[in-house]
């Protein structure tokens, strides 16, 4: 089983040799790393194409972007430049570059396919580092497959249509995932270490709610579920304002013609019924 992993990075001197060391020492080896340097400033380029120079199955392209740090669009369009240089894989994985592996990483992960070949997604857990040691980092569900350490199957990935450059995108793929009839699961025992917990930084800018908001509508949520993820992340924040502006964002998007949903009429109809279908399962 071919493996393909694209890692988009941004800026990553301090993390990006150790994490792709970990890549590296593996006991399964991807057959394939591209690393997309994504504009950065500091040492990463140099660090980047040493490593491709060192190892024949590591490629270096450089990606002409916006030099900054940015969730949704921007790095997944750098994904997607890199996902051009894959020559053959059965898997595909988009990683960030602050992650560390287990050794096994991809033998588990491996193993999990071959066990149920309806599988379609699969990865282990992020882990912080605080005080007591390494933590699971509490900011998603346990069962959700969290954007950095994204892992399909080919044919899982070809059903969604890959990967949207959107807010969002990395909700919208294991919901389409699952309306193609694909399973998804997270392997509990394995743990994977987030270098970088998930930066506030985003959450700074002055318009992210607004397009969080935005990003609903985009990805086919009606106005209750919608709702229900602002009150989700205003019981993480307790930020009032947010609440404000990610409405204010839904229904802009609702009003304005030329903002429209990036999934079909048919999709977001699947995409509603699951949601729902999750949440009673929470409930009752």
């Amino acid at each position: 089983m071919r493996i393909a992993i694209v890692i988009p990075f941004y800026n990553e001197e301090s993390f990006l040799k150790d994490c792709i060391h970990s890549f590296i020492n593996q006991t399964k080896v991807p057959n394939q790393i591209i690393l997309v340097d994504d504009s950065s400033t500091d040492a990463s380029t140099e660090i980047a194409q040493a490593l491709a120079k060192d190892h024949d199955f590591i490629i270096y392209i450089k990606h002409e972007s916006r030099a900054q740090r940015s969730p949704g669009a921007k790095v997944i369009q750098a994904f997607n430049y890199g996902l051009k240089q894959i020559i053959e894989a059965d898997f595909i994985g988009k990683f960030d570059a602050d992650v560390i592996l287990p050794h096994h990483y991809f033998e588990s992960l491996n193993e999990a396919f071959k066990a149920n070949t309806n599988l379609g997604m699969c990865a282990g857990l992020l882990h912080i580092q605080d005080e007591k040691g390494w933590i699971y980092e509490n900011i998603a569900d346990r069962n959700h497959i969290r954007g950095p350490i994204k892992y399909y199957s080919k044919a899982c990935f070809e059903a969604i249509g890959g990967l949207y450059a959107e807010l969002g995108w990395d909700s919208i793929d294991t919901l389409l995932a699952e309306c193609q009839g694909f399973e998804i699961t997270t392997l509990k025992n394995i743990q994977v270490k987030h270098l970088r917990p998930t930066s506030q930084d985003y959450h700074s800018k002055s318009d992210y709610y607004l397009k969080k908001g935005i990003s609903y509508y985009r990805m086919g949520y009606d106005f209750k579920l919608s709702f229900l993820g602002i009150l989700k992340q205003y019981s993480r924040s307790k930020n009032i304002s947010a609440v404000y502006q990610q409405l204010q964002g839904f229904f802009k998007a609702k009003k304005t013609a030329s903002i429209t949903p990036y999934v079909t009429p048919q999709q977001a109809r699947c995409i509603k019924k699951l949601r729902y279908q999750k949440i009673r399962k929470k409930i009752f």
